[in-house]
């Protein structure tokens, strides 16, 4: 499966101006206003750092080790990145979300993410298993996805 880059932090490890909470708003820019446990403590945060923010309110608990940053108001795009985090490392958006990100469908019931290995089901996620072939992972407006030609290939016939 083909790896994920901006899913570790890069700036992981290193100082960053601005402070240490400046680092947290500069990767939730980037990722559609969300985090990962993970990702923070690559940057250096513990977990009692961590459990700080949360209890502060600086970070909103949308699924187990995935945080909304200042707020819990998503858009649509942050609450698929969030569902891709949940997933863990190497989990891509898929299916009718896929199809929506693409712009090949409209709407999607529920939010579908495929990994590479078995995953616990997250509330809200329907998380499948398969492994992709990097042709078959790309990203759009930043969050790892299916591409349109697989999406295409597996859909079923109207």
């Amino acid at each position: 499966m083909a790896e994920v880059p901006y899913v570790r932090p890069p700036m992981a490890g290193k100082r960053q101006a601005g402070g240490r909470d400046a680092a947290i708003a500069r990767l939730a820019r980037h990722q559609h206003g969300v985090v990962a446990r993970r990702q923070l403590i690559w940057l250096g945060y513990t977990r009692h750092e961590v459990d700080r923010r949360i209890a502060s309110g600086m970070l909103h608990v949308l699924h187990r080790g995935v945080y909304a940053v200042g707020h819990d108001r998503l858009t649509r795009e942050g609450r698929w990145f969030a569902a891709v985090l949940a997933a863990g490392d190497n989990a891509v958006l898929s299916h009718e979300p896929a199809a929506a990100i693409w712009r090949l469908r409209d709407k999607e019931r529920d939010i579908e993410v495929t990994a590479p290995t078995q995953r616990r089901q997250r509330w809200g996620i329907r998380i499948h298993e398969a492994s992709l072939a990097s042709t078959d992972v790309t990203t759009r407006h930043g969050i790892p996805v299916t591409t349109p030609l697989r999406h295409c290939e597996t859909w079923p016939e109207p």
